[in-house]
């Protein structure tokens, strides 16, 4: 056979759970069963909608070898172990008790988290705009395309990581520009995401105008200090990070305001809306408790929208 650009590697680490669906099903297959230093054959045929279309639909061999084979062993829950995983606990009851609190604060935080970022989405249901400024809307397509690069260059770093491979390696496999990847993760272009932002940003200034919403120097150290603790940093850490991370101090002064600002607005936003659950249909106040269950579940869905 003739090797192909990005179907070599080595050191890769593989998991050995075999999901079903999953493109990369057979080449999973092929390896269940083998052992460490065993050399062997792998054949497979790669989707019709693999990502790169020149190896869509081909029939292919791996030739690997298998330098070791790891499995994870969960320990037995007991008191002791307890101890060990939670110094709170003083048996297996009182960490299953502290597991649980720790797993609905948890949900608590996704929940409002999720509600919180889904204001700017019920925000821009409002919007009719009839005209973008071509220079507007040109910046804002700019300061997109460069957003989505760099979070295109951290999705192959990912999987660079996590494959082994190098990440030119990946980025071969993949081959996807960066208008496509914004396809393919977001079901749209880096022009609508522009006029979206543009749209947003025109709204923010409308809020800040009529609530009189400014920028402080006291804004943006809450800002920077709730960014830091998220982070995992300290203040001066994090901003010796972020000079670190930019070439431009002016540019990082306005960036940092810039978010401030969007944080302070969506502050406003979140303090002054109204959550409300939507009234069950007939069909849902019919059924049993079961059902009952899942229209709890759509109705917190539905809030967050």
């Amino acid at each position: 056979g003739v090797a192909f650009e990005g179907g070599t590697g080595s050191d890769t680490f593989i998991l050995g759970e075999v999901k079903p669906g999953k493109p990369l099903e057979d080449f999973q297959k092929g390896i269940v069963g083998h052992k460490a230093d065993e050399t062997f054959e792998v054949p497979m045929t790669f989707p019709e909608d693999y990502a790169a279309e020149e190896m869509a639909g081909k029939a292919v061999v791996f030739t690997m070898t298998l330098k070791k084979v790891e499995e994870v062993k969960v320990p037995e829950l007991t008191d002791e172990t307890a101890k060990k995983l939670n110094p709170k606990a003083k048996n297996v009851e009182d960490y299953k008790k502290l597991v649980k609190a720790d797993l609905e604060k948890s949900n608590q935080e996704v929940a409002e988290d999720q509600m919180r970022s889904s204001l700017f989405g019920l925000l821009s249901a409002q919007w009719d705009v009839k005209e973008y400024p071509k220079e507007d809307l040109k910046e804002h397509k700019k300061e997109a395309k460069e957003y989505y690069e760099q979070e295109y260059q951290g999705y192959l770093s990912y999987v660079a990581s996590m494959s082994g491979a190098s990440v030119e390696e990946v980025e071969s496999t993949y081959g996807m520009t960066v208008d496509e990847f914004v396809s393919s993760m977001y079901g749209t272009t880096i022009e609508e995401m522009a006029k979206m932002q543009h749209a947003l940003q025109m709204s923010m200034d409308l809020i800040a105008k009529v609530e009189k919403i400014k920028v402080k120097q006291k804004d943006i150290d809450a800002f920077l200090e709730k960014q830091a603790k998220l982070a995992g940093y300290d203040l001066e850490e994090y901003k010796e990070k972020l000079e670190e991370e930019s070439d431009d101090e002016d540019e990082l002064k306005e960036m940092i305001r810039k978010a401030t600002f969007q944080e302070m607005i969506l502050d406003f936003l979140w303090d002054n809306c109204k959550i409300v659950e939507p009234k069950k249909t007939e069909t849902q106040t019919q059924t049993g408790t079961e059902t009952g269950t899942e229209s709890e579940k759509e109705s917190s869905e539905t809030a967050t929208e």
